[in-house]
């Protein structure tokens, strides 16, 4: 399989779970060798994915009070670049992203392919809230069968790019969609980071079919230059996480490497509703600008 991102030779660098990570010899783009099946997003986004751990979260909804954090600390970044607008959320699962900033004055629609956390999304929060659209607040579906406006002047995308099959249809389709002098806010994992690097192939985010991409923040502004934005800013961002979460993570590699198995048997130790910071070193956020012409 060929450099989803520019059409030339990969070459394999390791397999997880049979399945080639390949870099690419043109763009330096690391993606999976998987062949996507119509039903994939339906087979591995499923409610198991928020719901069993593995690659996925073992409770998604018993961390609406961390996540919900998450999306209000992003409002107060964005607030330093651009007043409240409109914001359309990609992979907006239960809504608690969204949340942040709807609270903090932005007007919002989400997308979100599993048909339980949008339902959650829009049973929730007061339709009044989050859109003049009500039944379409949040549309369940993906950007292949819904259509948000255009116009917006901010699409979020959080922890939601790697898992796209196609980054560039994605990435045509929210360009056009962000008004002239909109933004993206892009977090994603940090390949290039020492923590990657140092993990390998036991890497937690390697994890195909779930994840299929992995972006350094020099290949990702590279691919968005293409659709016309410039970076304005990024960090490291300040993150919590549940132990629940942590223990998922590592169970699920404890079988394949001694380094998630001595994880596993330390955070096990500790009870599954402590919240602690996230390690920020192989995450990133970008905020990205869309030229005004």
């Amino acid at each position: 399989m060929n450099c989803p991102l520019c059409g030339e030779l990969g070459v394999e660098a390791f397999q997880v779970h049979g399945i080639p990570i390949r870099n690419c010899q043109h763009c330096h783009h690391r993606y999976a060798d998987f062949s996507a099946k119509p039903s994939h997003v339906a087979t591995h986004y499923g409610d198991a994915y928020f719901e069993q751990g593995g690659v996925g979260y073992p409770d998604y909804l018993a961390d609406e009070k961390i996540l919900k954090a998450h999306g209000r600390r992003y409002a107060h970044i964005l607030s330093r670049f651009t007043p409240p607008g409109s914001v359309l959320d990609i992979g907006s699962a239960a809504g608690f992203i969204l949340d942040g900033f709807v609270k903090q004055g932005w007007a919002a629609w989400g997308v979100e392919p599993n048909p339980k956390m949008a339902r959650y999304a829009k049973e929730t929060f007061p339709v009044e809230i989050l859109n003049s659209a009500v039944e379409d607040a949040i549309c369940t579906g993906t950007l292949d069968s819904v259509r948000p406006p255009q116009g917006f002047d901010l699409v979020t995308w959080i922890q939601v790019l790697p898992h796209f099959v196609d980054p560039l249809f994605v990435s045509k389709e929210l360009a056009v969609r962000t008004k002239p002098g909109g933004y993206w806010l892009i977090e994603t994992w940090d390949r290039q980071s020492w923590k990657a690097r140092l993990a390998g192939k036991a890497w937690h985010e390697y994890s195909p079919p779930s994840v299929l991409h992995w972006f350094s923040r020099k290949s990702l502004l590279k691919l968005t230059k293409n659709f016309g934005f410039e970076e304005v800013a990024h960090g490291r961002p300040s993150k919590q996480i549940s132990m629940r979460h942590v223990q998922s993570l590592f169970q699920a590699r404890k079988q394949e490497h001694v380094f998630a198995a001595l994880g596993y048997a330390i955070a096990k130790a500790f009870p599954a509703n402590l919240t602690i910071p996230y390690p920020p070193f192989d995450l990133f956020w970008t905020l990205l600008q869309k030229s005004p012409a």
